[in-house]
């Protein structure tokens, strides 16, 4: 199976007859997703409400490292710095106080899509706002992260609460892992979602 059979009458080859996307969206039982698009056209999938967030809360367990973290900060922040065109919850077109940015335990530092286009205020902004919420893990796109912790280094910003950062979004190339190692001294890990199938994949060897 391919892409191609997957949007074949999209979304009634998903759904049980009598059912429409509308009403379930409607209901709040689903979510609509899309592929990033990055090996071919987007594909639109379905899943049920906070899919993510529920595999991401067992897949997250299957690494003891991380596991011991989250059973000393039950409710542990994460700072998450990624394209807002990612992460479904913030706008990378309008300006959005920190409030609207912060659910429960995380906090979504950034709001520029290409991170090479942030200058220094920006990026100060963006620590102060992460020292401020003493998080326990950074939550990043490789890539946003790599840039932000550069700035950090030269400026030897530190975040002493930081206990280890999970890499997602796209896959964490080994540039990127020493550069978030060396700049904050944490274990880094990569988690892998596949939005096609709907499942998570956890990176569980001890930090390199």
């Amino acid at each position: 199976m391919a892409k191609q059979e997957l949007r074949h009458d999209f979304p009634q080859n998903f759904l049980p007859a009598g059912q429409t996307l509308d009403s379930l969206l409607e209901q709040n039982l689903v979510e609509l997703e899309h592929t990033s698009g990055t090996s071919s056209e987007r594909l639109p999938v379905i899943f049920g409400r906070g899919w993510w967030n529920a595999q991401e809360a067992r897949a997250l367990r299957l690494n003891r490292f991380i596991g011991k973290i989250l059973d000393e900060f039950p409710h542990a922040h994460r700072a998450t710095l990624t394209s807002p065109a990612c992460n479904g919850l913030t706008c990378p077109t309008v300006w959005m106080s920190r409030e609207q940015r912060t659910f429960e335990n995380a906090l979504f530092v950034n709001l520029a899509r290409i991170p090479f286009l942030l200058g220094d205020a920006e990026l100060a902004h963006m620590a102060a706002e992460i020292a401020d919420w003493v998080p326990q893990f950074l939550d990043v796109d490789p890539v946003h992260g790599a840039r932000f912790a550069l700035y950090c280094e030269q400026r030897g910003i530190k975040f002493p609460s930081l206990k280890f950062i999970l890499c997602s979004y796209e896959f964490v190339s080994v540039l990127h892992r020493r550069i978030l190692m060396r700049v904050f001294g944490v274990p880094v890990f990569n988690l892998y979602g596949s939005t096609e199938t709907g499942h998570l994949l956890m990176e569980t060897s001890a930090a390199k």
